[in-house]
């Protein structure tokens, strides 16, 4: 019985998530972030210009494209599941499609793990740590723990 409330509760929180963000999609797998620290934060890390150029170059114009690729492929049959699933449709009927969408989802992150790489290639070991680690580092001395 404690499944069957939980897997209800997991489904209602997913569907109030999706109602509130018209373009949401997971990834497979959740990785760093690092444009927003690069973009505001690179000379606090100190990543030079030469770098935030190559990283502009070789990985945000030849990954971003891609990975975004893949993912709108994806959200736009994760939309017809929602509707198939609303509608009654049962796992067996949604195989192709959900199959499509893991397909798609590991294409894309294997473009984000790329790109990871190759930032961390550009910038050396130590900055990468900094970087990975600023915004909780920013966070714990915020006092907040890292929860925003």
């Amino acid at each position: 019985m404690k499944k069957i409330v939980l897997a209800f509760l997991v489904l209602g929180l997913s569907l109030s998530a999706y109602a509130n963000n018209k373009f949401r999609i997971d990834e497979l797998v959740l990785l760093p972030h690092p444009g927003r620290v690069l973009k505001h934060h690179a000379e606090e890390i100190g990543v030079t210009k030469q770098e935030k150029m190559r990283i502009k170059k070789e990985v945000k114009s030849v990954f971003a494209p891609k990975f975004q690729g893949k993912i709108r492929e994806a959200f736009k049959i994760e939309k017809k599941v929602r509707r198939a699933v609303i509608k009654g449709k049962k796992p067996a009927d949604l195989k192709k499609e959900i199959d499509e969408i893991a397909r798609l989802k590991r294409e894309a992150i294997d473009y984000r793990i790329q790109a990871l790489n190759k930032i961390r290639e550009i910038v050396g070991d130590a900055k990468w740590k900094k970087i990975v680690n600023f915004k909780l580092s920013k966070a714990q001395n915020k006092g907040d723990c890292g929860r925003k």
